[in-house]
């Protein structure tokens, strides 16, 4: 009997000195974690302070399909200074969204927002003034960030710009939060370079034309559009796109939380479509980055059946672009996306600008 309670006395202590030291070393794991967190965001507060202050405000952006030069503000935005003050006679908009409203691809002068504002001003003879507020890939959640930074500017009409393609994977986690840091980017490209001779070497691993790969490498395309050709079925992609709008409510809380922001303002919505579902002329150079992509025709429009529903049950003024983005990119002499960037071109956002006109001047869409 005593070399039975000397065994369970021996267990107890061994199972108390277990956990003991499961908690010590849990606890040491979770100052680690939180000693390298406040490491990244020191040193990304420091980075983000340094690159503001040496960050070029005028740029020349070259690749395989366009050159053009960019101007930022004081704020970093493609656009002249932004005036907290405004004007007595001035109408505000707001245009939020990513690169297709910042203008990758086209010179500054032909930027949505800067075409919108032309228009808005030579058809209307009132000072209108349309804020480019389009960040680089940037997504819902970003925009609503963007939004907060401009709380206080009291704009007449905002418009957030929703790219029917990546604007719908938004996601909020700690691997994102983390890859968008600049002290990730510049570590991750830095040492991909040093020992793969390439920033972004898992490009090299796609089935792809071999030049693009290599461009990828060198900066002259996007080579994230390498790894949107490896989907397997681009129906599907866009399928499952919609089913991530009806069930993760992070990119719905986004537009909203922007709505509320500037609940005296008017608030629309417009779909900016992506060239899969507008023509599939463009789908033969696709199909050398390795794109699956549908013999019978362009992608539907499920995606933009599914918003429009939610956004009217939310009371949100609907812009749907694919309509007029189709009747435009049918005439031959048109192209409204570059050859393989994503991007629109000159013209696309010419028809862009004009449905946005349209929009506004025909519609009660400014208070």
């Amino acid at each position: 009997m005593s070399g039975l309670l000397v065994a369970v006395g021996i267990a107890v202590a061994v199972s108390t000195r277990a956990r003991q030291w499961a908690a010590a070393y849990w606890s040491r794991v979770a100052l680690l974690v939180g000693a390298l967190v406040v490491a990244v965001v020191v040193i990304e507060l420091a980075l983000s302070v340094y690159m503001r202050q040496v960050r070029p405000r005028h740029l020349k952006i070259a690749n395989l399909e366009f050159a053009f030069d960019v101007s930022l503000n004081s704020d970093f935005f493609r656009d002249e200074d932004f005036q907290r003050e405004k004007p007595r006679d001035e109408t505000r908009v707001f245009l939020i969204g990513d690169s297709q409203i910042y203008g990758n691809g086209v010179p500054d002068n032909r930027t949505i927002p800067r075409l919108l504002q032309a228009r808005l001003r030579q058809a209307t003879k009132s000072n209108y003034r349309v804020f480019n507020l389009g960040v680089p890939g940037a997504s819902p959640a970003q925009y609503a960030r963007v939004a907060s930074q401009f709380a206080g500017y009291d704009p007449d009409l905002v418009l957030v710009a929703l790219y029917v393609d990546n604007d719908l994977m938004d996601r909020e986690s700690t691997v994102q939060w983390l890859k968008r840091r600049e002290v990730y980017r510049i570590l991750d490209r830095s040492l991909n370079t040093l020992f793969e001779g390439c920033p972004y070497p898992w490009v090299r691993r796609y089935d792809a034309d071999p030049r693009y790969k290599e461009a990828a490498c060198r900066g002259e395309i996007n080579p994230f559009l390498l790894t949107r050709a490896t989907v397997p079925d681009n129906q599907a992609y866009y399928d499952s796109l919609a089913r991530v709008f009806d069930g993760d409510p992070l990119v719905k809380d986004s537009i909203l939380r922007i709505r509320n922001l500037f609940a005296g303002a008017r608030f629309g919505l417009a779909l900016l479509p992506s060239k899969y579902q507008v023509d599939a002329a463009y789908f033969p150079e696709l199909r050398k980055l390795g794109f699956t992509l549908p013999d019978t025709g362009v992608v539907d429009d499920v995606i933009q059946r599914r918003i429009r529903t939610w956004a009217v049950a939310s009371g949100i003024d609907v812009l749907d672009l694919l309509p007029a983005a189709r009747a435009a990119d049918a005439r031959p002499e048109v192209s409204l996306y570059y050859a393989v960037d994503d991007h629109f071109t000159t013209a696309g956002n010419d028809v862009v600008s004009d449905a946005l006109y349209r929009w506004i001047a025909y519609g009660d869409h400014v208070r």
